[in-house]
């Protein structure tokens, strides 16, 4: 299989638009937490920089059969095309990379939809998620990607990104909606809180938590101005 591989791979293009979007998506797709739909992937895209929609066609055609569409789904052809990428040093460089990039697209969709995110009481994210498919995505797994991408150069700008959104108690409660949707939100002077029997506050330290991302939560201790919340994250970061 690797042999196969290394032809195929010798016809992805060494370099230009078509390089770097096959690289791009390959690395994607070799760190996905679940397979991308159509729609989520070109969304994912834009937010990445790379400017217009692809179709289909130049998606899988950029990657030489080594992606394909299953029920409208993008997925490698195969899961030992996983190993292979992340084991080869030929493709290893490149594929590292995905993890940070993957992150960024993930925070500049959650900035892009802020002003529906801000207001934690909205109910209805319907209209979010048409304008923006990559969004249910992002925001379930944006702290995974940004575990993986904590040990790479240029994770600091992107980790000052998501402390300073996380900082504005409005904002995570947003993200908390999109990540736990059957949360039931209200307000507290330690901020947002599950409305529950124990009313358990909700906040970006809790999202930080879940994804297992103790250094931004430190970070994010350092921006909260309000006594109680500051108290509240600094016992949850012995936790950790």
């Amino acid at each position: 299989m690797k042999a196969l591989y290394k032809r195929m791979l010798e016809k992805v293009p060494d370099h230009g638009d078509r390089s770097a979007l096959a690289k791009q998506i390959l690395g994607w797709l070799v760190y996905a937490k679940r397979p991308f739909l159509t729609l989520e992937l070109k969304n994912a895209l834009s937010h990445s920089g790379r400017v217009g929609a692809h179709n289909i066609e130049s998606i899988i055609g950029a990657c030489r059969g080594l992606v394909v569409r299953r029920r409208d789904r993008f997925e490698l052809v195969h899961t030992t095309l996983k190993e292979h990428l992340e084991e080869d040093p030929e493709t290893r460089s490149w594929i590292l990379q995905a993890p940070l990039a993957m992150t960024e697209a993930c925070i500049s969709c959650l900035s892009i939809a802020v002003t529906y995110l801000n207001d934690h009481r909205r109910l209805d994210f319907s209209d979010v998620w048409y304008k923006h498919p990559f969004l249910q995505h992002a925001a379930d797994h944006w702290g995974h990607y940004a575990a993986l991408a904590q040990q790479y150069p240029g994770f600091e700008d992107v980790a000052q990104k998501i402390t300073k959104s996380l900082a504005d108690k409005s904002v995570a409660a947003a993200l908390g909606r999109l990540v736990w949707p059957d949360s039931q939100v209200i307000d507290s002077d330690c901020g947002p809180v599950l409305d529950d029997d124990f009313a358990r506050p909700l906040g970006g330290q809790h999202l930080l938590a879940y994804f297992g991302l103790p250094t931004l939560l430190k970070d994010l201790i350092d921006k909260v101005q309000n006594k109680k919340q500051k108290l509240l994250l600094i016992g949850i970061a012995f936790t950790l």
